[in-house]
């Protein structure tokens, strides 16, 4: 579960990790980014990746699609950016904790 202030929403599909550039960077005007690693949440099997590196993706996009347990279960990006890194391919059985994607906001 996500809290945003009174606002949840539920997010059983993402590990967020935020870092931050050193302060030496913004006194040179370097715009500061986090990243977004988002984690599978539970074994099963990539049935559809509707992401590419260097892809734009929104707030609420699917990311992927994976089939565990007979069932489809979209992985969904919580932010808006850019897809820095897509670590899955259609086909591939993935791992609870396997790395999908990181997405750069």
């Amino acid at each position: 579960m996500v809290r945003l202030g009174k606002i949840s929403k539920t997010a059983l599909f993402i590990n967020l990790k935020i870092t931050k550039l050193p302060s030496s960077a913004k006194e040179e005007g370097v715009r500061e980014l986090a990243q977004e690693k988002v984690e599978v949440p539970i074994t099963g099997k990539i049935v559809s990746v509707n992401v590419s590196q260097g892809g734009a993706v929104k707030e609420g996009d699917v990311i992927c699609m994976l089939e565990s347990m007979k069932m489809e279960n979209p992985i969904i990006s919580t932010v808006s950016g850019t897809v820095t890194e897509v670590k899955v391919s259609l086909g591939q059985l993935v791992q609870a904790g396997d790395l999908i994607a990181v997405i750069e906001y």
